[in-house]
């Protein structure tokens, strides 16, 4: 068994994990893709008869690859995969290669080589374009969050009730995770109506 498909087993695996948690509504966090990889990885790596040492991912490359499994089982990109089982005989779909990218590439450890010295330009460059994007994620989260809070404002204003949450999906246009963090948040600072 080579390295590569070392690292193709693992993340089958937890494409297929994904995959199921997600059709059971489960939250797609991190740790149970990474746990889902290293287990993976871990079972390859006993089965490997050249006796070669254990090559797992840096952390960095494995956040990568969670982040990517999310989106892959979110969008359904690979639902037709993910049923398959994990034989090392099967292809790998163009989309999962580029997640495999990563992994005991060149490319992957290079990029994780820049990382090294924190104050190399690369990382200084990355950090700032990092910071800059948080900024604006954080001021399209509190512009959302004030959306809301107006809506349910109007709804209550109108209707003397607070509005459903899938009412509020509709009229803000955003997906049921985010309305539940909005309105725990307004909750929690006392701006919702009793």
């Amino acid at each position: 068994m080579g390295t590569p498909q070392r690292d193709e087993t693992a993340f089958r695996h937890a494409l297929k994990t994904a995959h199921r948690a997600h059709k059971r509504g489960q939250r797609l966090k991190d740790n149970l893709i990474i746990d889902a990889y290293e287990h993976a990885y871990r079972i390859a790596h006993a089965q490997d008869t050249l006796g070669r040492p254990d090559e797992m991912p840096p952390m960095r490359d494995r956040l990568t690859m969670a982040r990517r499994v999310r989106a892959y089982a979110t969008t359904n990109k690979t639902t037709k995969e993910a049923g398959t089982s994990l034989s090392s005989t099967q292809h790998v779909t163009p989309v999962e290669r580029n997640a495999l990218r990563t992994f005991g590439s060149r490319g992957g450890k290079k990029a994780a080589q820049r990382w090294d010295d924190p104050n190399s330009e690369y990382a200084q460059r990355e950090r700032a374009r990092l910071a800059k994007q948080h900024r604006r994620k954080k001021l399209q989260g509190q512009t959302t969050r004030a959306q809301i809070q107006m809506i349910v404002g109007r709804y209550y204003e109108e209707l003397e009730r607070v509005p459903t949450w899938a009412e509020l999906m509709e009229e803000a246009g955003v997906s049921r995770a985010t309305v539940a963090r909005h309105m725990s948040a307004l909750r929690a600072a006392g701006m919702l109506p009793d």
